[in-house]
């Protein structure tokens, strides 16, 4: 079931498949399955997995379990991206994360004090959401991963 809940977005489910997925471009959905009559009063049942731009949750028939993703190829939501405009010159890192962030839809999770100690100078150009976060994370020594739609950047700083 999907609740909208001002939005749109993408529902891949052919028959017989085993996962169906659900992708946002813009706004917000819920999704979940039906309830059961022995979780009809389960709050969290509901309300379901709230998805927001460029996230994504995959149904998997099977098992009948969710699994909430980024979707492969992020796309800016901003009417006017901010994110090509600025000259990032030896700017603290978390400053250039918030603006990606802004600019995505997409969580960001850091220690936004150990990445202000962090300086970057780079430009915004061609590059797909994920090479960003990659040069960004190699350019400081730093490691991402992708957790529950959101990225999670841990990082010992910068020296």
């Amino acid at each position: 079931t999907i609740k909208v809940l001002g939005t749109s977005f993408n529902v891949k489910a052919y028959q017989g498949a085993r996962e169906i997925t659900v992708a946002v471009k813009t706004g917000k959905v819920s999704v979940y399955a039906e309830p059961t009559d022995f979780d009809a009063h389960d709050q969290k049942v509901k309300e379901g997995i709230i998805l927001t731009p460029n996230q994504q949750v995959v149904y998997n028939t099977v098992k009948e379990n969710f699994s909430k993703k980024l979707v492969d190829k992020p796309q800016i939501i901003l009417d006017r991206p901010t994110l090509f405009e600025m000259q990032y010159d030896s700017t603290p890192v978390n400053e250039i994360l918030k603006v990606v962030e802004e600019n995505y839809g997409i969580d960001f999770v850091f220690d936004d004090a150990v990445l202000s100690a962090c300086n970057l100078t780079t430009s915004m150009s061609e590059e797909g959401f994920y090479e960003r976060i990659e040069i960004i994370c190699q350019a400081i020594g730093a490691e991402y991963e992708i957790k529950d739609g959101s990225i999670v950047i841990t990082s010992e700083g910068c020296q």
